[in-house]
């Protein structure tokens, strides 16, 4: 039990005793960067048929499903896009909403940034046939590229970006 006074915090240890203590928070970093919510749009479908009509840079992925043990690069920048909505040069990190559709067997997926060594987390674990979808945020990697790693099978996914 903690109980709040104008001299610190004082905790009762399981004796019935008092002790004071002090809080002192500490910073785990300075961050300068600011949330930007975008009104959510579709970076990359790797189904065939471009069933999201996507067009121009937004095509990256149009036909390539993901293979199991393959890093899948993908480009965040939108260098050259018109219109509001899109993801600056220099932008720290990026939020995307990661869909997994229809894998061909039980795995994890893992967002990370492009170029550096994978994490041994996973941002999405699944199932055969199962469609699983999660929130990541990621820091744009080598030329503003986020890496997509599927463990094993076949699946197909798409990426919406929701801020920086």
């Amino acid at each position: 039990m903690q109980v709040r006074t104008s001299d610190g915090v004082h905790i009762t240890l399981a004796g019935g005793e008092w002790v004071a203590s002090w809080l002192l928070p500490q910073v785990a970093g300075i961050f300068e960067s600011t949330y930007h919510a975008l009104t959510p749009y579709r970076l990359c479908d790797t189904r065939n048929g471009n069933p999201s009509s996507l067009a121009g840079i937004y095509t990256q992925c149009n036909g390539r499903p993901l293979i199991g043990g393959v890093p899948y690069n993908v480009s965040t920048s939108t260098a050259g896009a018109t219109g509001a909505g899109h993801i600056p040069p220099g932008a720290t990190s990026v939020v995307l909403n990661v869909t997994i559709i229809d894998p061909t067997s039980y795995g994890y997926l893992t967002i990370s940034p492009a170029g550096i060594a994978r994490p041994l987390s996973s941002n999405i674990n699944f199932t055969p046939g199962e469609l699983a979808a999660n929130q990541v945020v990621v820091e744009p990697g080598l030329d503003g590229q986020v890496a997509a790693y599927l463990s094993t099978g076949f699946a197909n996914m798409t990426i919406d970006v929701e801020g920086y």
